[in-house]
């Protein structure tokens, strides 16, 4: 199956693909499981409001970061990310993944070598290369289970609020609001443009 950069795919197209088992939510972050970039890689559809577009392609063994991790941890992730030679030490890949995350997009089909993974546009995730994921699998997996949403006074895990999409929040009262970690690695217009999406979506 040929992958077009930037191709578009209509919300159709993509709940067609989740019902046959072709396509998995990776907003939550988690160990990935697919193949090597050498063979093919894992194909990623980022959601913009009218629909999906193909625009990169991660690797098996690479931890992916949810959002709040993400923002909350750039520091921190960006040295956990800086382990690429110890490929040369003979770092070996972790067979014990208890208590891991994983996205798991293999697939047996005859036609696609990969499960599309699906992440949002409103919310920035960081990669992290195999060879720092072996190194500093646990931490990393410490990390995506962190604290990361403050509902109007509340904590919550993103397991608890990572379904949730901010285009729907009427299901909410208009009060609820999400404050985004202020970290000094995140630009402030970053901050303003997810808060003006997810006023838009307490409005809806």
């Amino acid at each position: 199956m040929t992958f077009i950069y930037r191709q578009f795919y209509d919300f159709n197209s993509v709940e067609r693909y989740i019902s046959m088992g072709l396509a998995i939510d990776g907003t939550k972050g988690g160990l990935l499981l697919g193949h090597p970039h050498s063979n093919g890689g894992i194909p990623v559809l980022i959601k913009y409001a009218d629909g999906y577009r193909l625009m990169a392609e991660f690797e098996g063994q690479e931890y992916f970061l949810n959002p709040g991790a993400s923002n909350n941890f750039t520091n921190k992730l960006f040295e956990i990310n800086q382990s690429k030679t110890d490929k040369l030490l003979g770092l070996k890949q972790p067979t014990d993944l208890s208590g891991i995350t994983v996205i798991d997009c293999f697939t047996d089909s005859d036609v696609y070598i990969s499960k599309f993974l699906l992440i949002d546009a409103r919310g920035s995730q960081f990669i992290v290369n195999k060879y720092s994921t072996w190194k500093n699998l646990r931490t990393l997996e410490e990390l995506n289970n962190e604290v990361l949403f403050n509902f109007n006074g509340d904590l919550h895990k993103w397991e608890d609020v990572g379904h949730i999409d901010p285009f729907r929040f009427s299901r909410f009262s208009e009060e609820k609001t999400i404050e985004l970690p202020k970290d000094n690695f995140i630009k402030q217009s970053m901050l303003e443009r997810f808060k003006n999406v997810f006023k838009k979506g307490l409005k809806t």
